[in-house]
């Protein structure tokens, strides 16, 4: 049979180095950089979603409905229908998409360059 112990030797009476010890002014920041952060994030998410929403249930269906009905006759073949009502709608569902998309994006990068900018501004003020 193998026994392992181990022993932990702990001074009550040390005291934290000062040069080592985090500075609590600079850990506030950083957890209010991290929340303010999040918060910002948490909004962006959420407009994104927003977006989506808008595009897939109000905005399709209605271009859906309006080139359906400018586009199909009462004597138009099946193939009449994909040339002159599915192809133009599945090309414009697709660059909604892709536009859709590049607003995303664009709403993610406009926020990282704030919150970038936000830490260079809480550096600078805490290194004066």
């Amino acid at each position: 049979m193998i026994t392992l112990t181990a022993t932990l030797d702990i001074d009550a009476t040390a005291k934290p180095d000062l040069d080592t010890a985090p500075d609590r002014t600079a850990v506030k920041a950083r957890r209010r950089l991290l929340l303010l952060s999040a918060l910002i994030y948490t909004g962006v998410v959420v407009v994104d979603l927003l977006i989506a929403t808008l595009v897939a249930l109000v905005i399709i269906p209605t271009l859906g409905a309006r080139l359906f009905n400018s586009a199909v006759g009462p004597s138009m073949s099946l193939n009449g229908e994909i040339v002159f009502w599915l192809a133009p709608f599945v090309s414009l569902i697709a660059l909604l998409v892709v536009g859709e998309l590049v607003a995303m994006r664009g709403l993610w990068r406009l926020t990282r360059r704030q919150i970038a900018r936000i830490a260079r501004r809480q550096a600078a003020s805490a290194s004066r």
